[in-house]
């Protein structure tokens, strides 16, 4: 974790690639410095956080405050797991990627006009998966192959594979690491667990 502080305030940078951090940090730093976004209110200031990598993701479903509001600087592929998620509170997204000028546009957009800038996750809908699907999905999340999971569900192989391709759209993600930290994150992987190094 970083912090700066602005205008008396300290405002917290979480995250584990200090890089990153740093990065974000003097953006920070240089936009606190021109505008004052606040005006005796504290309490509104949200949290940033740093995620460039899929454990990051994971370390902030873990860790993050639900009651308040974050800034993620992430890749659009975190975008997509982390977005439909309610538990999570009110998330507003950056790309990592981005330019100063985008940056300092979307900050002042939020801050400044306190205009809503990005994607929240708040006014998503939650995702509803069929049970069926849920139960193929948790074994594939085990580690069982789809073969195994064909015999064990007394279903054809291009079935499991259907469960998959259907829980993916349902989720918004596009590839297998995806589909498991985003299952994970809505605690649909049955009996699956996440241990993070």
């Amino acid at each position: 974790m970083a912090s700066i502080v602005c205008h008396d305030t300290v405002v917290n940078i979480y995250g584990q690639d200090r890089f990153y951090i740093c990065g974000v940090q003097e953006l920070l730093t240089d936009f606190f410095a021109v505008f004052t976004p606040l005006k005796n209110d504290n309490s509104s200031l949200p949290d940033f956080w740093v995620l460039p990598r899929l454990l990051d993701v994971c370390f902030f479903v873990q860790k993050a405050d639900k009651n308040k509001k974050s800034i993620i600087f992430c890749l659009e592929s975190h975008m997509r797991i982390l977005s439909n998620l309610r538990s999570l509170g009110e998330i507003i997204f950056v790309p990592i990627y981005a330019t100063v000028k985008l940056v300092n546009a979307l900050l002042f957009s939020f801050f400044v006009e306190r205009k809503e800038l990005g994607f929240s996750a708040t006014n998503s809908k939650q995702e509803k998966i069929p049970e069926t699907i849920t139960r193929t999905l948790a074994l594939l999340l085990s580690g069982m192959p789809p073969k195994r999971i064909s015999h064990v569900r007394n279903i054809d192989i291009k079935t499991v594979s259907l469960h998959k391709r259907i829980a993916m759209s349902e989720l918004n993600v596009v590839s297998l690491p995806e589909l498991v930290v985003k299952a994970w994150a809505l605690g649909l992987d049955g009996e699956f667990s996440f241990t993070g190094r």
